[in-house]
């Protein structure tokens, strides 16, 4: 457990949350730095990675709250980013099931009132199903999941679940450890605070640490707070803003004629007209001729008085250069996004090898989302059990496998996998348990003393037996004599 900060001690009148005096102790610390590398500690281009230091401290340092709001428009309108987000969302939620441990008529009992619930939890949004699927939409955007599990006046049973967004989640340090807060706006903090709910800064409002949960995904050490995982790609996402904005520019002056180079007569100065006015009616003039060639464009030609002339220039190069740099910067974008192309929709000419490895990379990746979701679904059914004066064995939710691209090839190691695993059972290298746990399972279901025979292949039927040698009687080999 972290000791109490020395900061945040003295700072206790003023409320401080733990971020907010983060950033303020970095910002010193940052702005020291600054003005060490301002009288010449030696950034220069002979020294790289203070440079590097310097361009990315701010950053790291000092998240800003607006990060948050930042990724979560881009997990919407993004197209890249919103994909990456609904790959892990999509293949994360690969369907579960629930597992309650007792008596039979007991788990039954429990299970059944479980699977009720689940239905009724959320149900405009699809029960606990749409439910994990707003979870892990949370994990992959802000980096954390959180939610609060809502209980009746009696506190009798669970009635609904209410996803919180975790970028309005403050921690405050308390009684040796991080107590949550959610930020709300002014009035309703007051409103709160009057039903005798604690608050802190006048716009926090403290959760109830037994139905509300929030984990963290890849937290700086020391933080209670989660990273959004795809923070790296924001900065190429921001020149590839820049690029299409250019290139949107390119195409609409270029069109299909080049680019058009129009000369009309400079309008004559109104006698005692200032410099300013005629710049602006020079201005609106040329406006105007700018509006109708634009329209003309598009009608194919272009129709004037023998008082303008036109020329037209065709761009001397082609895209080839303009689509590589595009591409390499896409290519940093989905790295960012711990993603790769063929995965984003891309060919890049790769390989089904190489697009299964891909896609067994994010499989992998999704795990740990799965995981908190677990966490998080038991501890709401856990909750509903206690309150029912129900006391299983154990109740878990698992997670149903993705199925892999290679399903023969996966299919057929592992029954060499089964097969090696029993010949070390058959050797005495390995008990029963053993073999099982070699297998992934914990336990044996039926306890048997040898392997099957059959498991290994060393089975023999009634038809296999042994060829007699030239007196008709049995060859010593087979026999298992020794011969003199």
């Amino acid at each position: 457990m972290a000791p109490e900060p020395t900061s945040l001690a003295r700072r206790k009148e003023k409320e401080v949350s733990d971020r907010e005096l983060t950033m303020r102790v970095a910002g010193r610390s940052f702005r020291a730095r600054q003005t060490s590398v301002a009288a010449g500690d030696g950034v220069t281009s002979q020294n790289p990675l203070a440079s590097l230091h310097k361009h990315y401290a701010p950053l790291g340092y000092m998240l800003p709250w607006e990060v948050l709001d930042y990724v979560e428009l881009l997990a919407q309108y993004n197209p890249d980013y919103s994909q990456a987000v609904d790959n892990i969302r999509t293949l994360a939620n690969s369907g579960h099931e629930l597992f309650v441990d007792g008596k039979s008529r007991e788990s039954k009992r429990i299970k059944t009132m479980l699977e009720e619930k689940a239905r009724d939890i959320q149900e405009p949004h699809g029960g606990i199903d749409g439910l994990i699927d707003k979870l892990l939409k949370q994990a992959a955007v802000y980096g954390a999941m959180c939610g609060e599990w809502v209980v009746d006046e009696d506190i009798t049973t669970i009635i609904d679940f209410v996803d919180v967004n975790p970028k309005d989640i403050r921690f405050f340090w308390e009684e040796e450890h991080w107590a949550p807060y959610q930020r709300v706006k002014s009035e309703q903090a007051r409103e709160a605070e009057k039903r005798g709910q604690k608050t802190r800064n006048g716009n926090c409002i403290k959760l109830n640490e037994v139905t509300f949960r929030y984990y963290a995904f890849d937290a700086a050490p020391n933080s209670p707070y989660g990273t959004p995982p795809f923070i790296a790609a924001l900065a190429n996402i921001a020149i590839q803003r820049d690029m299409l904005h250019n290139m949107s520019q390119i195409v609409k002056k270029v069109g299909l004629l080049g680019i058009i180079d129009l000369m009309v007569k400079a309008l004559p100065r109104v006698p005692g007209e200032t410099t300013e006015a005629y710049e602006s009616r020079a201005g609106s003039y040329l406006d105007e001729y700018v509006t109708v060639i634009e329209n003309m464009v598009k009608d194919g030609g272009i129709v004037h008085f023998d008082d303008t002339e036109v020329k037209t220039y065709a761009l001397a190069g082609n895209a080839a250069g303009a689509t590589n740099i595009f591409k390499q910067n896409e290519e940093l974008i989905f790295s960012g996004l711990k993603s790769m192309p063929s995965v984003q929709g891309r060919s890049y000419s790769t390989t089904e090898t190489y697009a299964g490895v891909a896609y067994d990379i994010i499989i992998r990746n999704t795990v740990k989302y799965q995981r908190a979701c677990k966490r998080m679904i038991e501890n709401g059914y856990w909750l509903c059990v206690a309150l029912a004066g129900e006391n299983p064995e154990g109740l878990r939710i698992t997670f149903n496998s993705n199925k892999t691209l290679q399903r023969m090839q996966d299919a057929q190691a592992e029954a060499v996998e089964i097969k090696n695993a029993a010949m070390l059972w058959l050797a005495g290298l390995l008990d029963q348990q053993g073999f099982a746990q070699r297998l992934g399972f914990s336990t044996p279901k039926k306890e048997i003393a040898e392997p099957p025979p059959e498991l290994i292949g060393a089975a023999k039927t009634s038809d296999d037996k042994p060829e007699p040698d030239s007196d008709g009687g049995q060859s010593p080999r087979d026999s298992g004599s020794e011969s003199n």
